[in-house]
């Protein structure tokens, strides 16, 4: 994990231009090919993340359900010639941290968007 810790930050720091040396960067990490990740590659993923404060984007299949944070789900459907894109959003299921109100598993956000054809 440090060897992680240290390249994220080696490459942050040379990326950063001078003249913006007192900015902080916005950490995001974007990973496709998901489902090829055993279990022990997503924890480690997942605390790369939560000590680097970084959002986590991955596509991923169902098998993968992250404890924390929030999950978006996307159901494409085709009726009639018309797309129907289902977009479901959840938070993870592991305790709330201490202090926190929020309830597990609950439902944050239900859309649905139609295209014609």
């Amino acid at each position: 994990m440090s060897i992680l810790v240290m390249v994220v930050q080696s490459w942050e720091d040379e990326s950063r231009p001078p003249a913006r040396q007192g900015y902080l960067a916005l950490r995001l990490l974007f990973l496709d090919e998901a489902a090829r990740l055993d279990a022990r590659s997503i924890a480690t993923l997942f605390e790369l993340c939560e000590r680097l404060e970084m959002q986590l984007i991955i596509a991923a299949p169902e098998n993968i359900s992250p404890e924390k944070g929030t999950t978006y789900k996307l159901v494409r459907k085709v009726f009639n010639n018309h797309e129907h894109v289902h977009v479901v959003g959840l938070r993870g299921f592991a305790a709330p941290a201490a202090g926190s109100a929020a309830g597990n598993g609950r439902r944050l956000l239900t859309m649905q968007l139609t295209t014609g054809g």
